[in-house]
């Protein structure tokens, strides 16, 4: 098993990985990030302007989407490119989520 090691000064609260780009795509409850598994090209993907309790990111791999869940008094579950270029709210509710599960085989 390979080890990539994040210099990363915040605290990672969620990562997920791209096996077709080997990318890691991590956040810290305000941004995500992305960076290749040799530790080069880190980028922000997506930005907030407050911290996030519970932040969860997904990647469906074969759409070649990724999924933000984000709690801050309400869940919001975001739809985003992966280059985070196009960002669509898909849930908006008043339960408190923790986590998301993806069928990438299914769309």
């Amino acid at each position: 098993m390979n080890k990539i090691q994040l210099k990363y000064p915040g605290i990672i609260q969620s990562v997920a990985y791209d096996p077709r780009e080997s990318k890691a795509y991590f956040t810290d409850g305000e941004t995500i990030r992305r960076i290749y598994l040799n530790g080069t090209n880190e980028e922000i993907v997506g930005q907030w302007d407050t911290m996030s309790h519970s932040p969860v990111i997904k990647l469906d791999y074969v759409s070649r989407l990724l999924y933000h869940m984000e709690y801050a008094g309400v869940t919001m579950i975001t739809l985003m490119t992966m280059d985070g270029s196009h960002q669509f709210p898909i849930v908006t509710s008043s339960e408190f989520m923790t986590d998301l599960a993806l069928d990438p085989a299914r769309g």
